[in-house]
Protein backbone atom coordinates (compact mmCIF):
# COMPACT_ATOMS: atom_id res chain seq x y z
CA UNK A 1 0.00 0.00 0.00
CA UNK A 2 1.32 3.45 -1.01
CA UNK A 3 1.69 5.94 2.25
CA UNK A 4 2.84 9.38 2.37
CA UNK A 5 5.98 10.39 4.06
CA UNK A 6 5.69 12.46 7.06
CA UNK A 7 7.41 15.93 5.51
CA UNK A 8 4.73 16.08 2.82
CA UNK A 9 2.12 18.53 3.46
CA UNK A 10 -0.27 20.32 1.71
CA UNK A 11 0.45 24.18 0.58
CA UNK A 12 -0.67 26.25 3.56
CA UNK A 13 -2.74 29.05 1.22
CA UNK A 14 -4.19 27.53 -2.45
CA UNK A 15 -2.74 28.87 -5.48
CA UNK A 16 -6.38 28.95 -7.13
CA UNK A 17 -9.93 29.43 -6.02
CA UNK A 18 -13.24 30.46 -7.82
CA UNK A 19 -14.77 33.33 -8.09
CA UNK A 20 -18.20 34.79 -9.26
CA UNK A 21 -17.91 37.58 -11.26
CA UNK A 22 -20.14 40.14 -12.99
CA UNK A 23 -19.63 38.04 -16.42
CA UNK A 24 -19.60 34.74 -14.28
CA UNK A 25 -17.50 32.38 -12.48
CA UNK A 26 -13.92 32.29 -13.36
CA UNK A 27 -10.53 30.36 -11.66
CA UNK A 28 -8.33 32.94 -10.07
CA UNK A 29 -4.88 32.56 -9.79
CA UNK A 30 -4.01 34.02 -6.60
CA UNK A 31 -0.41 36.32 -5.73
CA UNK A 32 1.76 34.10 -4.40
CA UNK A 33 3.38 36.59 -2.36
CA UNK A 34 0.54 37.61 -0.61
CA UNK A 35 1.00 37.30 3.29
CA UNK A 36 -1.57 36.63 5.78
CA UNK A 37 -1.12 39.81 7.26
CA UNK A 38 -2.01 41.43 3.59
CA UNK A 39 -5.44 39.40 4.09
CA UNK A 40 -6.36 40.38 7.58
CA UNK A 41 -5.52 44.13 6.67
CA UNK A 42 -8.23 43.93 3.18
CA UNK A 43 -10.73 42.17 5.56
CA UNK A 44 -10.34 44.95 8.09
CA UNK A 45 -10.89 47.23 5.84
CA UNK A 46 -14.25 45.84 3.90
CA UNK A 47 -15.41 45.60 7.88
CA UNK A 48 -15.12 49.28 7.91
CA UNK A 49 -16.28 50.39 4.41
CA UNK A 50 -18.70 53.10 4.85
CA UNK A 51 -22.04 51.11 4.47
CA UNK A 52 -21.11 49.39 7.36
CA UNK A 53 -19.95 52.26 9.53
CA UNK A 54 -22.65 53.88 9.05
CA UNK A 55 -25.23 51.19 10.00
CA UNK A 56 -23.34 50.57 12.92
CA UNK A 57 -23.39 54.36 14.17
CA UNK A 58 -27.20 54.87 12.54
CA UNK A 59 -27.58 51.97 15.29
CA UNK A 60 -25.90 53.73 18.29
CA UNK A 61 -27.43 56.88 17.57
CA UNK A 62 -31.25 55.50 17.58
CA UNK A 63 -30.54 54.11 21.05
CA UNK A 64 -28.79 57.25 22.58
CA UNK A 65 -31.71 59.43 20.83
CA UNK A 66 -34.28 57.13 22.57
CA UNK A 67 -32.06 56.95 26.17
CA UNK A 68 -32.15 61.03 26.41
CA UNK A 69 -35.40 61.92 24.85
CA UNK A 70 -37.81 59.05 25.40
CA UNK A 71 -38.66 56.97 28.67
CA UNK A 72 -41.35 53.54 28.84
CA UNK A 73 -42.09 52.12 25.64
CA UNK A 74 -40.26 55.07 23.37
CA UNK A 75 -37.07 54.09 25.04
CA UNK A 76 -37.54 50.04 24.89
CA UNK A 77 -38.64 50.53 21.03
CA UNK A 78 -35.52 52.83 20.30
CA UNK A 79 -32.71 50.10 21.50
CA UNK A 80 -34.57 47.59 19.97
CA UNK A 81 -34.57 48.92 16.54
CA UNK A 82 -30.88 50.21 17.58
CA UNK A 83 -30.26 46.69 18.36
CA UNK A 84 -31.76 45.08 15.12
CA UNK A 85 -30.32 47.33 12.67
CA UNK A 86 -26.92 46.69 14.40
CA UNK A 87 -27.41 43.19 14.64
CA UNK A 88 -28.26 42.74 11.00
CA UNK A 89 -25.66 45.41 9.79
CA UNK A 90 -23.15 43.09 11.50
CA UNK A 91 -24.97 39.57 9.90
CA UNK A 92 -24.33 41.23 6.63
CA UNK A 93 -20.21 41.92 7.29
CA UNK A 94 -19.94 38.51 8.59
CA UNK A 95 -21.27 36.89 5.75
CA UNK A 96 -19.75 39.51 3.04
CA UNK A 97 -16.05 39.08 4.81
CA UNK A 98 -16.86 34.86 4.57
CA UNK A 99 -16.85 35.13 0.79
CA UNK A 100 -14.95 39.17 -0.04
CA UNK A 101 -12.03 36.93 -1.29
CA UNK A 102 -14.87 34.97 -3.55
CA UNK A 103 -17.87 36.79 -4.24
CA UNK A 104 -17.36 40.22 -6.57
CA UNK A 105 -20.63 40.66 -7.89
CA UNK A 106 -21.12 44.32 -5.97
CA UNK A 107 -23.98 46.61 -6.06
CA UNK A 108 -23.92 49.25 -8.99
CA UNK A 109 -21.52 47.26 -10.55
CA UNK A 110 -18.17 48.57 -9.09
CA UNK A 111 -15.19 46.63 -8.26
CA UNK A 112 -13.13 45.99 -5.10
CA UNK A 113 -9.74 46.49 -4.56
CA UNK A 114 -8.84 42.76 -4.79
CA UNK A 115 -10.37 42.98 -8.83
CA UNK A 116 -7.17 45.40 -9.47
CA UNK A 117 -5.36 43.30 -11.73
CA UNK A 118 -1.78 42.24 -11.04
CA UNK A 119 -2.43 42.86 -7.35
CA UNK A 120 -4.21 40.30 -5.30
CA UNK A 121 -5.21 38.01 -8.59
CA UNK A 122 -5.41 37.33 -12.28
CA UNK A 123 -8.12 35.97 -14.00
CA UNK A 124 -8.09 35.00 -18.24
CA UNK A 125 -10.29 37.95 -18.10
CA UNK A 126 -8.00 40.34 -17.64
CA UNK A 127 -6.25 39.94 -20.68
CA UNK A 128 -9.03 39.95 -22.45
CA UNK A 129 -8.46 43.24 -23.93
CA UNK A 130 -4.24 42.45 -24.41
CA UNK A 131 -4.92 40.02 -27.43
CA UNK A 132 -5.99 36.67 -28.57
CA UNK A 133 -2.68 34.66 -28.06
CA UNK A 134 -2.44 36.57 -24.24
CA UNK A 135 -5.25 35.62 -23.44
CA UNK A 136 -4.96 32.22 -24.32
CA UNK A 137 -1.90 31.68 -22.79
CA UNK A 138 -3.63 32.73 -19.68
CA UNK A 139 -6.23 31.00 -19.45
CA UNK A 140 -3.87 27.96 -19.99
CA UNK A 141 -1.32 29.04 -17.31
CA UNK A 142 -4.07 29.25 -15.04
CA UNK A 143 -6.02 26.26 -15.84
CA UNK A 144 -2.16 24.32 -15.70
CA UNK A 145 -1.94 25.56 -11.85
CA UNK A 146 -5.68 24.80 -11.00
CA UNK A 147 -5.02 21.57 -12.34
CA UNK A 148 -1.96 20.21 -10.49
CA UNK A 149 -3.27 21.56 -6.85
CA UNK A 150 -6.64 19.58 -7.58
CA UNK A 151 -4.89 16.50 -8.12
CA UNK A 152 -4.42 13.93 -5.70
CA UNK A 153 -0.41 14.14 -6.26
CA UNK A 154 -0.56 17.55 -5.01
CA UNK A 155 -0.22 16.23 -1.35
CA UNK A 156 2.84 14.01 -2.54
CA UNK A 157 4.90 17.11 -3.52
CA UNK A 158 7.12 19.13 -1.35
CA UNK A 159 5.45 22.84 -0.42
CA UNK A 160 8.22 24.27 -1.52
CA UNK A 161 8.03 22.85 -5.29
CA UNK A 162 4.52 23.65 -5.03
CA UNK A 163 5.31 27.15 -4.45
CA UNK A 164 7.77 27.39 -7.43
CA UNK A 165 5.06 26.42 -9.63
CA UNK A 166 2.77 28.47 -8.03
CA UNK A 167 5.84 31.64 -8.49
CA UNK A 168 6.25 30.72 -11.89
CA UNK A 169 3.08 31.00 -13.48
CA UNK A 170 2.15 34.15 -11.21
CA UNK A 171 5.61 35.59 -13.01
CA UNK A 172 4.55 34.57 -16.29
CA UNK A 173 1.34 36.34 -16.14
CA UNK A 174 2.62 39.09 -14.96
CA UNK A 175 4.87 39.40 -18.27
CA UNK A 176 1.96 38.70 -20.20
CA UNK A 177 0.45 41.82 -18.48
CA UNK A 178 3.79 43.95 -18.93
CA UNK A 179 3.59 44.01 -22.72
CA UNK A 180 0.09 44.82 -22.98
CA UNK A 181 0.93 48.67 -23.79
CA UNK A 182 3.77 47.24 -26.52
CA UNK A 183 0.33 44.98 -27.98
CA UNK A 184 -1.46 48.26 -28.04
CA UNK A 185 1.62 49.87 -29.80
CA UNK A 186 2.09 47.40 -32.50
CA UNK A 187 -1.35 47.13 -33.18
CA UNK A 188 -1.32 51.03 -33.83
CA UNK A 189 1.64 50.04 -35.95
CA UNK A 190 -0.16 47.89 -37.99
CA UNK A 191 -2.08 50.65 -39.03
CA UNK A 192 0.66 52.27 -40.35
CA UNK A 193 2.25 51.54 -44.00
CA UNK A 194 5.53 53.80 -43.50
CA UNK A 195 6.80 51.99 -40.35
CA UNK A 196 7.46 48.85 -41.69
CA UNK A 197 10.79 48.21 -39.46
CA UNK A 198 9.99 49.63 -36.98
CA UNK A 199 6.81 47.34 -36.84
CA UNK A 200 8.96 44.45 -37.33
CA UNK A 201 11.00 45.56 -34.54
CA UNK A 202 7.84 45.74 -32.04
CA UNK A 203 6.94 42.40 -33.13
CA UNK A 204 9.92 40.45 -32.82
CA UNK A 205 10.22 41.48 -29.64
CA UNK A 206 6.54 40.14 -28.56
CA UNK A 207 7.22 37.26 -30.37
CA UNK A 208 10.52 36.92 -28.07
CA UNK A 209 8.29 37.30 -25.15
CA UNK A 210 5.64 35.34 -25.96
CA UNK A 211 7.90 32.22 -26.87
CA UNK A 212 9.33 32.71 -22.88
CA UNK A 213 5.22 32.62 -21.65
CA UNK A 214 5.34 29.72 -24.19
CA UNK A 215 7.91 27.82 -22.66
CA UNK A 216 6.79 28.38 -18.89
CA UNK A 217 3.84 26.82 -20.22
CA UNK A 218 4.82 23.64 -21.36
CA UNK A 219 6.74 23.00 -18.11
CA UNK A 220 3.78 23.59 -16.19
CA UNK A 221 1.85 21.45 -18.42
CA UNK A 222 4.86 19.17 -18.12
CA UNK A 223 4.46 18.99 -14.38
CA UNK A 224 0.59 18.82 -15.00
CA UNK A 225 1.54 15.23 -16.80
CA UNK A 226 3.63 14.05 -14.21
CA UNK A 227 0.42 14.58 -11.80
CA UNK A 228 -1.94 13.14 -13.65
CA UNK A 229 0.75 9.85 -14.20
CA UNK A 230 0.88 9.73 -10.36
CA UNK A 231 -2.58 10.06 -9.68
CA UNK A 232 -3.18 6.95 -12.01
CA UNK A 233 -0.94 5.15 -10.27
CA UNK A 234 -2.28 5.93 -7.24
CA UNK A 235 -5.75 4.74 -8.35
CA UNK A 236 -4.80 1.95 -9.36
CA UNK A 237 -2.59 0.78 -6.06
CA UNK A 238 -6.15 1.93 -4.17
CA UNK A 239 -8.10 -0.15 -6.39
CA UNK A 240 -5.37 -3.12 -5.54
CA UNK A 241 -5.79 -2.86 -2.57
CA UNK A 242 -9.39 -2.73 -2.68
CA UNK A 243 -9.21 -5.69 -4.65
CA UNK A 244 -7.15 -7.89 -2.04
CA UNK A 245 -9.28 -7.06 0.98
CA UNK A 246 -12.63 -7.72 -0.90
CA UNK A 247 -11.39 -11.02 -2.09
CA UNK A 248 -9.73 -11.40 1.43
CA UNK A 249 -13.30 -10.86 3.05
CA UNK A 250 -15.40 -13.29 0.63
CA UNK A 251 -12.45 -16.28 1.22
CA UNK A 252 -13.51 -15.93 5.18
CA UNK A 253 -17.30 -15.74 4.24
CA UNK A 254 -19.43 -18.66 5.14
CA UNK A 255 -21.49 -19.15 2.59
CA UNK A 256 -25.06 -20.05 3.63
CA UNK A 257 -25.84 -23.16 1.04
CA UNK A 258 -29.48 -21.23 0.32
CA UNK A 259 -29.21 -23.24 -2.79
CA UNK A 260 -29.79 -27.11 -0.53
CA UNK A 261 -32.07 -25.53 1.65
CA UNK A 262 -34.28 -24.44 -1.04
CA UNK A 263 -33.96 -27.44 -2.99
CA UNK A 264 -36.74 -29.55 -1.22
CA UNK A 265 -39.27 -26.26 -1.19
CA UNK A 266 -40.69 -27.87 -4.51
CA UNK A 267 -41.56 -31.35 -3.01
CA UNK A 268 -43.57 -29.76 -0.43
CA UNK A 269 -45.86 -27.66 -2.32
CA UNK A 270 -46.54 -30.39 -4.12
CA UNK A 271 -47.30 -32.54 -1.20
CA UNK A 272 -49.75 -30.14 -0.20
CA UNK A 273 -51.25 -29.42 -3.77
CA UNK A 274 -51.53 -33.07 -4.37
CA UNK A 275 -53.47 -33.15 -1.24
CA UNK A 276 -55.45 -30.54 -1.61
CA UNK A 277 -56.14 -32.17 -5.13
CA UNK A 278 -57.00 -35.40 -3.24
CA UNK A 279 -59.41 -33.70 -0.53
CA UNK A 280 -61.67 -31.79 -3.51
CA UNK A 281 -61.70 -34.48 -5.87
CA UNK A 282 -60.67 -32.44 -8.13
CA UNK A 283 -58.71 -35.01 -10.36
CA UNK A 284 -55.83 -34.94 -11.98
CA UNK A 285 -53.15 -32.27 -13.27
CA UNK A 286 -52.99 -31.86 -16.96
CA UNK A 287 -49.10 -32.62 -16.86
CA UNK A 288 -50.72 -35.96 -14.62
CA UNK A 289 -53.15 -37.28 -17.61
CA UNK A 290 -53.22 -39.67 -20.67
CA UNK A 291 -52.17 -37.38 -24.11
CA UNK A 292 -55.55 -36.90 -26.03
CA UNK A 293 -57.98 -35.83 -23.05
CA UNK A 294 -59.11 -32.21 -23.15
CA UNK A 295 -58.57 -30.76 -20.03
CA UNK A 296 -60.45 -27.26 -21.30
CA UNK A 297 -63.62 -28.85 -19.60
CA UNK A 298 -62.70 -29.74 -16.46
CA UNK A 299 -63.35 -27.19 -13.98
CA UNK A 300 -63.49 -26.66 -10.14
CA UNK A 301 -66.74 -25.06 -8.88
CA UNK A 302 -66.14 -25.85 -4.87
CA UNK A 303 -69.51 -25.65 -3.14
CA UNK A 304 -69.02 -25.65 0.89
CA UNK A 305 -70.87 -28.56 2.10
CA UNK A 306 -69.13 -28.71 5.58
CA UNK A 307 -66.07 -27.17 7.64
CA UNK A 308 -63.21 -29.64 5.49
CA UNK A 309 -65.00 -30.38 2.33
CA UNK A 310 -65.54 -29.41 -1.10
CA UNK A 311 -67.36 -30.87 -3.94
CA UNK A 312 -66.62 -30.24 -7.60
CA UNK A 313 -69.39 -30.30 -10.50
Amino acid sequence: MLTKELYLTEPAWPATSDGVFEDGSATMLWNPNLSMADWRREKLRAALKPATALGRLASFAIAVTGAFLWNGFGLVLSITLGVAILGSTALAAIVELEFFATDHVHRRGAKCRLERPGQFFYRSADFMTASSTAYAMASDIIAAVDQLHASPACVWIGRSALREVHLAAWNALLLLDQTRTARDFANQLHAESSVGELRMLVDDALATSDQTTERVLSHLNACVTLAQAWSEKLQRANLNDRAVTVLESLRKLQVVRADVAAESLPQVIFAYITAARDVTNAGPFPWEKPWGVDTASISLVPTCQSKNQFQVN
